[in-house]
């Protein structure tokens, strides 16, 4: 009865906005009761009688239309044409935003019929689809979720967002352990991300776009350094998040694409924001080349769901590494990477100070604004100035490196056996299963070249270990010798002192002796004088 078509007409009304609004039903009766109503309302209502099938999306009446509102229909459709995909399909490419209420098959309802799986199969084709509620039929009591779907339109904390570009990856370093997990919608100024809310990684999405959003509010001041949070929403199984963007391109695109680029002034542009950050109470938890971006002369770092407030050991021999592959030209995708010490051989020698003090600097005492200043002072002589090759990471470096080598053994142990298991399952399953199984052991191969990776990092924290190790013995062994040596020129001054002890005694003696000789010789002189 056109309560819909009626509704929107009247609120577009009484907003004074200039629209066309066509309400479609293929009972000729349906449709001389609602002009009948638009009539006695005075509303500016038309009315069509047709059949919505394939052909009807692309029809005159219903081409280009802003939105198409497909309310209790596409079940429908696929009782009686079996085409609910296909019309779906039409309504997609002659419109701009559909918003679809489907019947689901847990009614049990007999005139629903052979219906789709769920509703993501349905809808997965759009670039943007969400759940906006979920109401009761007169039908049942289960609820029918109502969809918006847009392949250029993104609802997100009450605001359209359009977009241009979709992606499920923000970079190509992200693991494959998350595909499918995120969507990006992007246009030149704005991204919506929408990150999966539930499931393995759903806490850990949420607690990254928390992060995110929590982090751009205390650096809403700085528009030029951090964009606005503009919207969001979280629909439970999806969390969604809309927000401003930074103008350049991503650091690891200008390498790859082999452009040139003043690397010294990009280290020098990471070094400042990155002390700009630590004076707003910020550190950069996941310094990637894919998050940076260069708008020359400014360098910019994004993925702020990264951002911490405790720093790190780890977040600087990130940073090295990040360094190395600046000064490489070439990028590295693997964890492991990014969590081992490099030799310094390998390094610009004009950034050898930055690299000693990013890596030799307790974490109590280190600064980035100083780092920009060993970045400044490199070649300059001073004291400190030193001319081997050899690197002496810092205590709490090489800890959090160890560290990370064995969180990170211990997560291929897991991914592995985790791989293993799911191969089991597969070989139990039908021969559609033998793809997967092939899949799951190129994951496994790849795990082992990993597992090689990290052994080949661990030898090498292991080799800075017992070096550390053997200088702590060298001077264990030194410090004994020097006790043993204080030990015994001790004793040899004790003997001494008794020595001469004994002497001074001997020669109190003999003083005593001559004096007692002298006061004889004066009593017989005394006598003698006497008799005299």
């Amino acid at each position: 009865q056109g309560y819909f078509t009626l509704a929107i007409a009247h609120a577009l009304t009484e907003r004074g906005r200039d629209f066309e609004i066509v309400g479609v039903d293929y009972l000729e009766e349906n449709i001389r009761f609602c002009e009948a109503l638009a009539t006695h309302h005075g509303l500016p209502a038309r009315f069509l009688c047709a059949r919505v099938d394939t052909d009807f999306p692309g029809a005159a009446e219903s081409e280009g239309r802003d939105a198409i509102l497909a309310l209790n229909l596409l079940h429908h459709v696929q009782r009686q044409q079996g085409a609910a995909a296909s019309v779906l399909a039409a309504i997609r490419a002659h419109s701009r935003v559909a918003f679809c209420e489907l019947a689901q098959r847990e009614e049990a309802l007999e005139w629903v019929g052979e219906w789709h799986a769920a509703d993501e199969q349905l809808l997965g084709a759009y670039a943007f689809h969400r759940r906006l509620a979920s109401f009761p039929t007169h039908l049942g009591d289960v609820a029918r979720p109502l969809y918006v779907c847009s392949d250029t339109q993104a609802w997100v904390g009450d605001r359209w967002f359009e977009f241009d570009s979709v992606a499920e990856r923000s970079h190509a370093g992200v693991p494959d352990a998350f595909a499918g997990q995120r969507r990006f919608l992007s246009s030149r100024t704005t991204v919506v991300k929408a990150y999966r809310g539930e499931g393995d990684h759903g806490a850990f999405n949420r607690a990254e776009l928390e992060a995110e959003a929590g982090a751009l509010a205390i650096l809403s001041d700085e528009p030029d350094r951090y964009p606005a949070v503009l919207g969001r929403s979280d629909d439970g199984d999806t969390v969604w998040l809309a927000r401003g963007l930074l103008r350049g391109r991503l650091l690891s695109t200008c390498i790859d694409a082999d452009e040139h680029i003043d690397r010294a002034a990009v280290v020098r542009g990471l070094l400042g924001e990155l002390a700009h950050l630590e004076s707003r109470g910020f550190h950069h938890g996941d310094l990637r080349c894919w998050n940076l971006l260069v708008d020359e002369p400014r360098v910019r770092l994004i993925d702020f769901g990264a951002l911490v407030r405790e720093p790190s050991p780890l977040h600087r021999v990130a940073l090295a590494a990040v360094l190395l592959e600046i000064a490489e030209g070439r990028l590295r995708h693997e964890q492991p990477f990014y969590a081992a010490l490099h030799p310094l051989s390998t390094y610009p020698v004009a950034w050898h100070g930055l690299v000693r003090y990013l890596l030799e600097t307790p974490q109590r005492t280190f600064r980035f604004a100083r780092a920009l200043k060993a970045l400044a002072g490199a070649g300059s002589r001073d004291g400190r100035a030193r001319n081997d090759m050899q690197l002496a990471p810092a205590a709490d470096v090489m800890l959090a490196v160890a560290q990370e080598q064995i969180d990170g053994f211990r997560r291929l142990q897991e991914h592995l056996a985790e791989s293993e298991r799911r191969l089991t399952v597969a070989g139990k399953e039908s021969s559609d299963a033998a793809a997967e199984r092939a899949v799951l052991e190129s994951a496994r191969q790849a795990a082992e070249a990993h597992a090689i990776s990290l052994a080949t990092s661990l030898a090498q924290s292991q080799h800075y270990a017992e070096s550390l190790r053997q200088a702590l013995d060298e001077s264990r062994v030194f410090v004994d010798s020097l006790q043993a040596r204080i030990t015994r020129e001790a004793a040899d001054a004790a003997a001494q002192r008794k020595a001469l002890e004994a002497s001074t005694n001997e020669a109190k003696a003999h003083a005593a002796s001559l004096v007692r000789a002298l006061d004889e010789s004066r009593a017989f002189a005394d006598s003698l004088q006497s008799r005299i």
